[in-house]
């Protein structure tokens, strides 16, 4: 049964593309040698991703730490003479203020899940940042709390210590294959990849274009708890016709079934072998089959 949802912040729940992050960028191209907002980006990224690698533990250094390791990049290869004060108050609104999708507050009023923020920005940026959005999220898990960036598993381990939820009981909605999916994924956490942008997920990884497309309230006939399965019925108003299709191309058998058998699955798979397996194992141990 899926206890917790953990979601992605920048990306995921606010925009990139806001008009902080474009005067931002313009202003380095108007104080440096690099001319184009798209390359000014693509080098920020990159810096910030080498700084975050080695942010961790007694290492682990703070967002505006970051920005003045920029500056200095910038500074040293790109002839940088701006005001780095200004680019600081700069970078502040962007973690402040970047705007929420639409399909947010939405999606946090319909969730009846404890819903958890995962971020590599501190928690004093997030905290305000969800204040003036008017959002109460169960808890944020910023890398400052963990001491480690994402795709860091620390930062993962933390956010299921702080939510009480072991893995399999837990989904990460994120925007970055590397950052989000294949780290939570790796732990055992149910991963959906939101698309905001065209991009391919890992094979097996759902894919949504928004969070509209997601709905955690269980229905009363199913007792699947892979609420992140697009074939569940939660997902979709087909029933349970897309499940069985699924389950007949693929030879298995619906977990409802396994459910309804009772008992403990003595094999991993899903498959009409594990199914007979399990049957044989109440078999042998003398409990009454339903």
């Amino acid at each position: 049964m899926i206890k917790a949802v953990f979601i992605d912040y920048t990306g995921t729940m606010v925009r990139e593309d806001e008009p902080n992050t474009r005067e931002l960028l313009e202003y380095f191209t108007e104080h440096c040698a690099v001319k184009d907002p798209g390359t000014v980006l693509k080098l920020v990224l990159l810096t910030v991703k080498q700084i975050e690698a080695g942010s961790h533990g007694d290492r682990f250094i703070l967002n505006d730490e970051k920005v003045e390791m920029i500056l200095r990049y910038f500074t040293d290869f790109h002839g940088f003479d701006g005001d780095g004060e200004h680019v600081h108050a700069l970078w502040r609104r962007v973690w402040v203020h970047a705007p929420l999708y639409d399909d947010v507050k939405p999606f946090f009023a319909r969730t009846k899940l404890p819903i958890y923020i995962l971020s590599n920005d501190d928690l004093k940026y997030l905290e305000e940042s969800m204040r003036l959005k008017g959002l109460e999220p169960a808890g944020i898990i910023s890398a400052e709390t963990a001491r480690a960036c994402k795709p860091d598993p620390e930062i993962f381990k933390k956010a299921l210590a702080v939510a009480g939820t072991e893995p399999e009981e837990t989904v990460f909605i994120g925007d970055s294959v590397t950052s989000d999916i294949e780290p939570a994924r790796r732990l055992g956490i149910t991963p959906v990849y939101i698309a905001r942008r065209e991009g391919e997920a890992p094979e097996g990884v759902r894919v949504i274009r928004s969070l509209d497309e997601l709905d955690f309230t269980p229905v009363p006939f199913c007792t699947c708890t892979d609420h992140a399965c697009p074939f569940n019925p939660v997902n979709h108003d087909r029933g349970c016709t897309p499940c069985i299709a699924k389950n007949l191309r693929e030879r298995e058998i619906p977990s409802c079934f396994f459910h309804a058998a009772g008992g403990e699955k003595p094999t991993g798979g899903w498959h009409f072998e594990d199914f007979a397996a399990l049957i044989n194992s109440l078999g042998q141990s003398g409990k009454e089959r339903p």
